[in-house]
Formats: structure tokens, sequence, C-alpha cells
């Protein structure tokens, strides 16, 4: 009762105090990757030089890491905050402008080029299967 809780061992406290410690830590630590991740008063090029590039490159991880580094960006991030909400929804936009658009246009571009002067085109061209 009160301060005291009954249980196996005894009355043992309650320790709501270090509850809202570890709260509060957990609470700093998810600001701190939300400023590496997507600091407003510095520039790519900063981020690039600290050990903030970390979290620039797991967000380009390709296979389905970026999705699951994005989803837990989107539970940190503060969704009462209107620059947090647009900076994410334009960041995951142009991730996937990246990933899904520019990069296999490349890829078939250059395996294409690579197939038209090696004069195998009939046999290897991209998208050609027997």
């Amino acid at each position: 009762t009160g301060a005291h809780e009954e249980g196996e061992g005894g009355a043992r406290p309650l320790h709501l105090a270090a509850v809202a410690v570890h709260l509060l830590a957990l609470y700093l630590a998810t600001l701190k990757i939300l400023y590496s991740v997507n600091p407003a008063d510095k520039t790519l090029w900063y981020i690039l030089q600290t050990h903030h590039a970390f979290f620039l490159l797991l967000s380009l991880c390709p296979f389905g890491v970026n999705c699951f580094y994005w989803l837990l960006f989107m539970f940190f991030m503060d969704q009462s905050d209107e620059y947090q909400v647009v900076s994410y929804i334009i960041s995951t936009r142009t991730l996937y402008l990246f990933t899904y658009g520019l990069l296999p246009l490349l890829a078939g571009f250059f395996s294409f080029s690579f197939c038209a002067l090696q004069n195998e085109c009939e046999t290897a061209a991209p998208g050609h299967s027997d």
C-alpha cells in the first residue's frame, strides 16, 4: 500500500523515480537519433562528415532494411510537428524515386548499352528470356 508493494519477498518500494529516469533517458535518446537523422540547423555536408552519416547510410540500405529504418523513424518523430512530418514525407518519396526509379533505369540503360556494344542483343538483351 502507498509506496510499498507486497510480494513474495515481503515489502519492496515502488521505484517510480527510476521508471521516470528510464523514460526520460529513452526520450532523450529518441531526440538524439531524430536530430542525427534530420538536423534542422545543419547541412548535408555536416551530416556526411560526422558520425551522423551512419543513420543516412542505414536509410539507404537495400533489401528492406530501409523500410524498418523509416518505420522506426516514423514512430520516433513527433507527429504534431509539421516540419518533421513534411521532412519525413519528402525523404521517403526521394528515397523511393532513387531506389525504384532512377537506379533501375540506370541499370537497364547500362545493361542495354553493354549488350549493344557487344552485339549480343539477340541472346543477352535486358528483359530477354528464353
